[in-house]
């Protein structure tokens, strides 16, 4: 089965994208610069910088929904509004919202723990961000029912913020 490997919607409709090229991994644009990249198998691969239609149709069937639909795509915002507010954190600003733990074991911990609950939360450690401030990273969709984000802040507040604050 060819593994998936995606690129930014502005890198595939510039046609700046790089696509791998083996019978392994599919033919899916990579937002990258290199002319080469080594594979996980450690095996190096030629790039075409090419393009077809169905990444670009894909991108704008997205862009007429984004101008299609202003409730649909507000969703995403309410709903982490709907979050920080149960929270009592400073308002979303975006559909990602990130949360300070400290240290990056106490991320990976609460990270791992509400994945057993049923969330992906991703632990955000160094060096991707300085010491002593590693983070959870919460992304909403319109499609996360209220009743599970109020869940999810339950737990962020009894589990999660309750213990590193």
């Amino acid at each position: 089965m060819p593994i998936p490997i995606v690129a930014t919607a502005t890198a595939i409709a510039r046609g700046h994208g790089y696509w791998p090229c083996s019978a392994r991994y599919s033919a899916v644009p990579v937002n990258i610069s290199a002319k080469m990249v080594k594979l996980s198998q450690g095996a190096a691969y030629p790039l075409l910088n090419t393009i077809t239609s169905r990444p670009v149709a894909a991108a704008s069937a997205a862009l007429d929904l984004i101008e299609r639909d202003r409730v649909l795509t507000g969703e995403p915002l309410r709903k982490a509004r709907l979050f920080t507010r149960a929270l009592n954190l400073p308002e979303a600003q975006s559909a990602i919202v990130p949360v300070v733990i400290g240290e990056a074991e106490a991320a990976l911990a609460a990270s791992e723990m509400l994945e057993s609950e049923g969330f992906l939360v991703v632990a955000i450690r160094p060096p991707t961000v300085p010491a002593g401030t590693a983070r959870l990273r919460f992304a909403f969709t319109a499609l996360h029912p209220e009743a599970e984000i109020e869940r999810l802040a339950g737990i962020v507040r009894t589990r999660v913020i309750g213990r590193h604050s």
